[in-house]
């Protein structure tokens, strides 16, 4: 039975690992295959040049990081209890201190959810009273999170916080569980792998810039960063735990703990699967391992048959009594969100809700991202029957459609979106801002190649380094605790093989990733390590290699300094939309404060009939003083559907910081068809700097606009 049962983990192993490598070097050649978000560049170097490139600017990194990680490790190693604690408040202060010098603004779903949560808070009423009520009919999975954000806009309200920094403060609480998933994957790595790994860990979180940026991401993918990693962390603790008392207490709090997760984030399922998954693959053919839960018990001492099988029976006991514990964990808060939910919701989610099919089936074409038109299809039917007979049937025809050669392309297109793209669609995170910043062009303005090569070459180091260590640990047939995070893994690339994906996707698996290349880092250092002392003459490679990053670096910026691309300077940048029960078409008016000089600005408009638009709108913008200082026109035939209108002039240089008023009038009201002007209404003011007059104050109302000087 034993061997029976040693043969079936073989096996299991043998799949696990036969998924994850393959996919993950497939991942790793789409890393080096993308230079999105680096508009200049992309301009330069085409086909091969791009792997090429990347190839040789990851190789530079790796050598890099690996002499960062010489050089740190033993200092850290021998400062331990005080090293290590200020390097992770040092990393903490600055994603707090960035959150509060670029003070960006939550966008669209990530705006819904904490635009209804502040209803909520201020109003009381439900869910459905909310401007957002739509919204959280159609993905009533985000109900959760909008209640998780209420729970703590309270207490930021109790603490006498100013409700304008609200939004940064739900930014530092992101941070806080961002930080919390780290220390839990730090602790495991430390238990199970060595000091050296985690240090390794540690210092390649600390140098990846998407751990600064995502702090601004105030959403589920980060968030449940503690729930995932918190509760492997917990199951852990609790199948050490000598104390059955506490033992079990422990297993209710890790249930607890992933049920919490999987409301806020579908994804921490896979999460309860490696768990399971783990647990039964280390329940041999034995008595003795079948306390995994309970009491590990041995037969080692000469004790008797009889001694033997109440012992066996006593340890089953326990076992059943831990896992009862720990369904009873996850029942208790599937059982009480229930109740919140029908009490704060407004609405039958269960009725008004997409149905799961409908992510499989928007996942069915292209690259598999969301799709409007699949948005506007399942939700055109009015019940959840016919909109699952609907999706499901729609979905058969697409697989049909596609074909095995097909299917083979979409699956390795969804890798690349979730997997291989190193920015994280960080870009978009910057696209509205509570207040500008003179950083924001080098995020996502004029000079975000610097940023994206960066991001670019550190995740292809990355996705090389994770590959080596599947690899390793493939030949070595090593096994211990973190092969969680292995089986883990590999359910995140089967899971968006059917789902949804999207370069945001991989984040609530950022933290494995991460831990798995912190262990092909050591084993590269160790061999280059041997390398060296067979070859002193390395040091002087190791040198070009740096004095070559600096050099590829600095020719980037010229490259990007002589390409004439445009660098703005935003005074205002607010182009979120949702607009509700007022229509702007006529004469309207926005406010705006600035000291910065500006020559542009930018009015987000809905033109549904194109060049049938017959309307001519002028656009004039006054001074403090009533002076004229801007004008142009918004021409209707011309203008873009749900995007924005640029109106150029000569530049205006205030002499002091001053609020300025630009004015929209129709010149020919005879006109048959009218432009709308979007603009954002609801409980949250997202530019308090300004107000709109339609044509007297509307409250907590701004327009889709911009501000900004072009260089």
């Amino acid at each position: 039975m034993t061997d029976f049962w040693n043969g079936c983990k073989r096996a299991v192993y043998l799949v696990l690992f036969a998924i994850l490598i393959p996919v993950s070097a497939y991942v790793f050649y789409g890393a080096v295959d993308t230079l999105n978000n680096a508009a200049v560049l992309q301009g330069i170097l085409h086909g091969k040049m791009v792997p090429a490139f990347l190839l040789g600017t990851s190789f530079l990194f790796c050598v890099l990081y690996l002499e960062l990680f010489r050089i740190a490790e033993p200092w850290i190693e021998k400062h331990w209890r005080r090293a290590v604690p200020l390097l992770v408040i040092a990393m903490f202060a600055v994603q707090v201190l960035f959150v509060l010098t670029v003070r960006s603004s939550l966008r669209q779903d990530h705006l819904k959810i904490f635009d209804a949560a502040v209803a909520l808070v201020e109003q009381g009423g439900t869910i459905g009273q909310t401007h957002f009520k739509n919204y959280f009919m159609k993905y009533p999975n985000n109900i959760p999170m909008c209640l998780f954000t209420c729970v703590w806009l309270k207490v930021v309200e109790l603490a006498g916080v100013p409700r304008i920094w609200w939004m940064d403060a739900v930014k530092i609480v992101n941070i806080l569980f961002m930080n919390v998933g780290f220390y839990c994957t730090f602790r495991l790595i430390t238990r199970y792998r060595s000091r050296r790994r985690a240090i390794c860990f540690l210092l390649l979180t600390m140098g990846n810039p998407l751990w600064y940026l995502l702090g601004q991401m105030y959403y589920t993918s980060t968030i449940s960063l503690t729930f995932s990693m918190g509760a492997v962390w917990l199951y852990d603790k609790a199948r050490r735990q000598k104390l059955l008392w506490k033992k079990w207490i422990q297993y209710l709090l890790t249930g607890a703990l992933l049920a919490v997760g999987y409301e806020i984030r579908a994804t921490v399922i896979l999460t309860v699967c490696s768990i399971v998954m783990y647990t039964v693959l280390q329940i041999g053919g034995v008595k003795e391992e079948i306390s995994y839960f309970g009491t590990a018990s041995t037969d080692s001492d000469g004790s008797t048959a009889s001694e033997r099988g109440k012992h066996f029976r006593r340890a089953v006991q326990q076992s059943v009594i831990s896992v009862v514990c720990f369904v009873a964990g996850l029942l208790l808060v599937f059982a009480a969100y229930g109740k919140i939910r029908d009490h704060y919701a407004g609405f039958d989610p269960s009725e008004t809700g997409y149905p799961t099919v409908h992510w499989i089936m928007m996942s069915a074409q292209g690259d598999g991202q969301y799709n409007s038109a699949d948005d506007a299809y399942t939700g055109s039917f009015s019940t959840r029957e016919e909109r699952t007979a609907a999706d499901v049937e729609r979905l058969k025809e697409r697989i049909a459609d596609m074909g095995p050669a097909g299917m083979l392309t979409l699956f390795r297109n969804k890798m690349r979106v979730a997997f291989s793209d190193g920015t994280d669609d960080y870009y978009a995170l910057f696209r509205t801002m509570q207040s500008t910043s003179p950083l924001q062009k080098y995020l996502n303005g004029g000079r975000a190649d610097y940023l994206a090569l960066y991001l670019h070459s550190y995740h292809g180091m990355l996705t090389g380094l994770l590959l080596l260590a599947l690899i390793w640990r493939a030949l070595k047939r090593q096994r211990s605790f973190l092969d969680i995070f292995s089986i883990n893994l590999c359910g995140a690339y089967l899971f968006y093989l059917i789902w949804e994906v999207d370069q945001a996707y991989s984040i609530p698996f950022m933290l494995l990733i991460l831990a798995e290349a912190a262990d092909g880092m050591c084993l590269l250092e160790a061999d280059v390590h041997r390398f060296i002392k067979s070859l002193p003459s390395a040091r002087t490679a190791l040198a070009a290699c740096g004095v070559t990053v600096l050099v590829v670096f600095l020719g980037t910026a010229a490259v990007v300094h002589r390409s004439g691309e445009p660098v703005r300077s935003y005074s205002v940048l607010q182009d979120q939309e949702s607009s509700n029960e007022l229509t702007l078409q006529e004469h309207f008016s926005q406010t705006f404060t600035t000291g910065k000089a500006f020559d542009h600005i930018a009015l987000w408009v809905a033109n549904w009939d194109g060049a049938a638009n017959d309307s001519v709108y002028d656009v004039t913008v006054w001074d403090e003083s009533g002076v004229a200082v801007a004008s142009g026109q918004v021409i209707g035939a011309e203008a873009p559907c749900m995007s924005a209108y640029t109106i150029a002039f000569d530049r205006i240089v205030p002499e002091r910081t001053q609020t300025y008023t630009i004015e929209v009038t129709l010149r020919n009201p005879d006109c048959v068809i009218r432009t709308d002007f979007l603009y954002y209404q609801s409980a949250w003011d997202l530019y308090a700097d300004g107000a709109l007059y339609a044509p007297e104050e509307v409250e907590n109302v701004d327009l889709a606009f911009a501000v900004y000087a072009e260089n």
